[in-house]
């Protein structure tokens, strides 16, 4: 085994070059260490190594996965970071298998979350490259959102589909593997919720400020359940729960999961998958707060009709904000939205260790600002109920 040596940041550019040199036919490998160690500075320089353009990189903490091309090989590079994940089966609804075994060369963060039982993180920290046509490639698109009766995940039906146009949307009636279903964490009664992903193609958005992209599609979801529970005389008002949830009061309405993939120095297109509690009257698992529709309106609310106002409130956001907004405007739009922006409240890090602090500010990368002096990025803190 080779040991590089790094001594400063001055050397990290020939060290990622004689990795890169090292890499041979393998593709997928795993990058340890603690917080603050450096994986994405390396994994930054290692791509710009393969031949990514210098800036076109950037962590992808919030959206989970990021999609790199070399401009010297026009070979794919995915980029993941799975500090959010918390255990295996979460990484298997994101379709990491299907990454993994598309020949791509793959560099994941915090391997360690799904090491347990990750047959490409065992040890090995690499696979050989295992090339395969892609047979979605010829999956014909329609304007219409595409409805199945069943899938295993929205989002990785519509990442099978990389032509598929803004605004496209894949729904299901029944999802058996989305993210969050499993454990306490997520429940949709089939039939009875929206469970869906959409393709947003945003024009440019810099891969910098990809937090953006979590602003903007957090915020037409609530525009639009605004509207729904207008129409039903419901007082309640939709918020934000940093970075992304919905909630009404301290109930969890909606979810949400964006997965970004570059194109040069900006968002190439992003899918977000995305699940609405809507019809669903009572909730079985040992999830700690969730809430539907359907308690505030008193009334079921048709799934297709409600798809297509939350999907046009998103795109509207997308469209109108543009390669050019205003991200401070948008920022102060978020945190007029931000759940418990108000006031002193309980927060706990994951050492268990409890203090009370009031929100200062949400960071374009999307980090929280408490009044304790001190920045979270998320999962590095949470929120008491």
């Amino acid at each position: 085994m080779k040991t590089i040596e790094i001594p400063s940041l001055e050397a990290l550019p020939e060290a990622a070059r004689s990795f890169a040199a090292l890499m041979g036919d393998n593709t997928v490998f795993a990058f340890y260490g603690d917080m603050g160690a450096g994986k994405t500075t390396f994994i930054n320089a290692l791509s710009e190594a393969l031949g990514v353009e210098p800036g076109e990189t950037a962590s992808p903490t919030f959206a989970l996965i990021n999609e790199y091309r070399s401009d010297t090989t026009a070979e794919l590079i995915y980029h993941f970071d799975f500090y959010r994940i918390e255990d295996l089966e979460e990484a298997l609804e994101l379709g990491i298998e299907d990454y993994f075994d598309s020949g791509a060369v793959c560099l994941i963060e915090w391997p360690e979350r799904i090491a347990a039982a990750c047959r490409y993180c065992d040890g090995a920290h690499k696979r050989q490259r295992r090339r395969q046509p892609n047979p979605y490639h010829q999956r014909m698109i329609t304007p219409e959102p595409l409805w199945l009766d069943s899938c295993g995940s929205t989002n990785t039906e519509l990442a099978a589909m990389p032509d598929a146009p803004h605004g496209f949307v894949v729904a299901t009636r029944e999802q058996t593997a989305g993210r969050g279903q499993r454990g306490n964490t997520w429940e949709a009664q089939p039939g009875a919720n929206l469970t869906f992903s959409l393709m947003l193609r945003p024009g440019g958005i810099p891969a910098a400020r990809q937090f953006e992209m979590s602003m903007l599609v957090s915020l037409g979801i609530a525009d639009a359940l605004d509207g729904l529970l207008a129409e039903s005389g419901c007082a309640e008002r939709i918020a934000i729960k940093w970075p992304n949830d919905i909630y009404i009061g301290d109930r969890k309405l909606c979810g949400i999961l964006i997965e970004n993939s570059l194109a040069g120095s900006a968002i190439g297109r992003a899918i977000a998958g995305i699940g609405i509690n809507v019809n669903q009257g009572r909730f079985l698992s040992d999830a700690p707060n969730p809430v539907s529709l359907v308690e505030f309106t008193g009334r079921e609310l048709p799934l297709e009709e409600t798809l297509e106002k939350v999907v046009s409130a998103i795109v509207g956001e997308i469209d109108r904000y543009g390669s050019d907004g205003d991200g401070e405007a948008l920022t102060g739009r978020y945190m007029a939205r931000l759940w418990r922006r108000d006031g002193q409240w309980p927060f706990r890090e994951p050492d268990g260790t409890g203090f009370t602090a009031s929100i200062e500010a949400v960071a374009p990368d999307g980090t929280l600002n408490l009044s304790n002096g001190r920045s979270y990025a998320f999962k590095e803190v949470a929120f008491v109920l």
